[in-house]
């Protein structure tokens, strides 16, 4: 998460925003890949991500988020992927980075829990 880490990139880029959309615009043409800061928080997002991947097999996985934004984190962490995924299953999944903030995203479970379970999110006091 960009606020867990936040202070220790503006350390080294001290211009770096705090809102993540707008972080995502800083961070894209930059070489944030090589921070320690971000190859260690790439190496607990890596195997969380497998193990995930792990529990649900999963056809495809979308990755979002500002730290995506950026072409060399985003290699790493689809090729750190790859190498934890299981060989006989590398080519039954697909990383797919969504661009952008709209909100939704296309294929994702947004959707699912905004409207088929928010009613049973529900206290009964909102009911």
């Amino acid at each position: 998460a960009l606020w867990a880490i936040l202070e220790e990139i503006q350390e080294v880029y001290p211009d770096a925003p705090e809102d993540e959309p707008e972080f995502a615009d800083f961070i894209r043409n930059i070489d944030i890949e090589n921070l320690e800061i971000v190859k260690k928080a790439l190496g607990f997002i890596t195997p969380a991500l497998t193990n995930l991947y792990k529990t649900f097999y999963p056809d495809r996985i979308l990755l979002f988020g500002p730290f995506t934004e950026n072409k060399s984190v985003a290699a790493i962490l689809e090729k750190g992927f790859t190498e934890m995924v299981p060989e006989y299953a590398r080519q039954s999944v697909e990383l797919k980075v969504v661009s952008g903030f709209q909100g939704a995203v296309l294929g994702s479970l947004y959707p699912l829990f905004k409207e088929a379970l928010r009613p049973l999110l529900k206290t009964r006091a909102n009911v």
